[in-house]
């Protein structure tokens, strides 16, 4: 498939797949979203099949659309990138927890014994977050860091606008709380410096890792 086609294809696909879909927060359509992931990847010259993961980054997770059709229409280099982004227990099911291999931070968040005083709503979250966080913090794959931290950053920036129009009300309309974020993204900022000095010549990798750093400390030190 030619560049041009297989970007092509991918949006197109992005749009269909999420098309009655919306933001959390505010009724956006959702497909903005991989669309200003792809933005940011396109930006620093990146290759044309992580660019196509970036459209399709939410598809497995968000839509009814199986790893199968994905690797079919597209690639299984494609198909694995969506996938390790994705949150397994939302496509897969009765996957088996472990808390092996998470984040030291976020290992002493879970010690600090108030998952019993969570709402339901938020223990379910907390249980995605931390399968999620030990299935990478074990990659080693940069094209999948690179596609986790463009979607972060689209992430954050949102976040960063809705706060300074709803302010503390904001968190309010997560399905978890500033906290729980808060021990979530401090977790990914410190699984992905650790990867800083293996990719240190990789002028993408580090400017995402900076960009999101920013923003975290914007968010989250106030």
């Amino acid at each position: 498939m030619k560049s041009v086609d297989l970007i092509t294809q991918a949006m197109e696909r992005t749009r269909r797949l999420h098309f009655h879909q919306f933001r959390k927060v505010v009724p956006v359509p959702y497909y903005l979203h991989p669309f200003n992931v792809f933005r940011i990847l396109a930006e620093y010259h990146q290759e044309d099949y992580l660019l196509a993961a970036a459209l399709l980054h939410d598809t497995l997770e968000d839509c009814n659309y199986s790893f199968d059709e994905l690797k079919r229409e597209f690639s299984g280099k494609i198909a694995c990138l969506v996938y390790a982004v994705s949150e397994k227990q939302k496509i897969v099911k009765n996957i088996e927890q472990t808390e092996k291999g998470l984040p030291l931070s976020w290992e002493f968040f879970r010690l600090n014994d108030q998952f019993q005083s969570l709402s339901s709503k938020e223990q379910e979250w907390l249980k995605r977050k931390e399968f999620f966080l030990r299935d990478l913090n074990s990659c080693q794959d940069i094209d999948v860091f690179k596609l986790l931290l463009a979607d972060k950053i689209d992430n954050l920036e949102s976040m960063r606008r809705l706060i300074q129009v709803l302010h503390h009300d904001f968190w309010l309309k997560l399905n978890a709380g500033k906290k729980l974020q808060q021990a979530y993204y401090f977790s990914i900022q410190q699984i992905v410096l650790s990867r800083i000095q293996k990719w240190k010549s990789d002028l993408c990798y580090c400017s995402l890792v900076n960009e999101f750093r920013i923003l975290v400390e914007l968010i989250f030190r106030k």
